[in-house]
């Protein structure tokens, strides 16, 4: 039986991080499987074209024609597609109020990154399209769904108001699911005790999980942290990071610095 083509086209876009395993000769193959099905008119066969010319072969030109074919067909997907080229001036000339507009239609048809690319909008041009209640609600839908940068940002805007236990809650999903800027959120607040008394131990516990994700500006918060505390807690703090190595690294980075005794 043969690989449904949307299929093929969703597993390739999955791919896109890793730019060895997206062959040129594969692309070529899915977008001739997937041509067909979008000149009749499936939508769905439209905006996977459109992901494909924008995120893999880099032609937001392209991907417009698709994305406004099927958005004019009412798929959710493609008008938030569409709305990012308009937020971000790619094969089109910026317009932010389209975009949100854009985003806004999507979001009212549950699409999660709809939701979320709404807020940051929202955000980036200091609230001109929704309220801050709006905004909450959006990146809540948008969390809710799993999605970690929304969760982050969420966070954010609750410390804004002083929500800060309901802020945390949200940091730790998200640095949970590898957000690194969650992670540096819980480290600098348990090393300023914004919540609570100052915790070294969780500090440092957070900002080695920053260098578990291939983030090293962790590594440096870490190693002022370590130079205060005793052996015992940066192994216990490199223990819950799932990074020991790491707490020996700092304790004889720690070693190294101490001064001579004077003779």
């Amino acid at each position: 039986m043969l690989e449904d083509p949307r299929e093929r086209a969703r597993g390739l876009l999955e791919e896109t991080g890793v730019a060895s395993l997206v062959a040129a000769r594969e692309v070529k193959e899915v977008k001739r499987s997937l041509l067909p099905l979008a000149r009749e008119g499936d939508v769905e066969a439209q905006t996977l074209l459109g992901a494909i010319e924008l995120e893999i072969e880099g032609k937001p030109k392209a991907a417009r024609g698709w994305f406004e074919s099927a958005a004019q067909q009412g798929d959710a997907a493609a008008k938030r597609s569409l709305g990012h080229l308009y937020a971000n001036a790619l094969g089109v000339r910026q317009n932010l109020a389209k975009a949100a507009a854009l985003f806004r239609e999507a979001a009212a048809d549950a699409d999660p990154s709809a939701m979320f690319n709404l807020a940051a909008l929202n955000d980036r041009a200091d609230g001109a399209y929704a309220t801050f209640e709006e905004t909450l609600r959006l990146l809540e839908g948008a969390a809710a769904a799993g999605i970690p940068v929304a969760m982050s940002k969420l966070g954010d805007m609750l410390a804004r108001v002083d929500r800060d236990e309901e802020a945390v809650e949200w940091y730790l999903k998200a640095a949970e699911l590898g957000h690194v800027g969650a992670m540096h959120a819980l480290g600098c607040w348990a090393r300023d005790g914004i919540i609570g008394p100052p915790d070294n131990v969780q500090a440092v516990r957070w900002f080695l999980r920053m260098v578990q994700v291939g983030d090293n500006e962790g590594i440096q918060h870490a190693f002022k942290l370590a130079h205060v505390m005793s052996a015992t807690d940066v192994r216990e703090a490199a223990r819950l990071a799932g990074r020991p190595d790491l707490g020996e690294a700092l304790l004889e980075s720690k070693r190294a610095r101490r001064p001579e005794p004077r003779s």
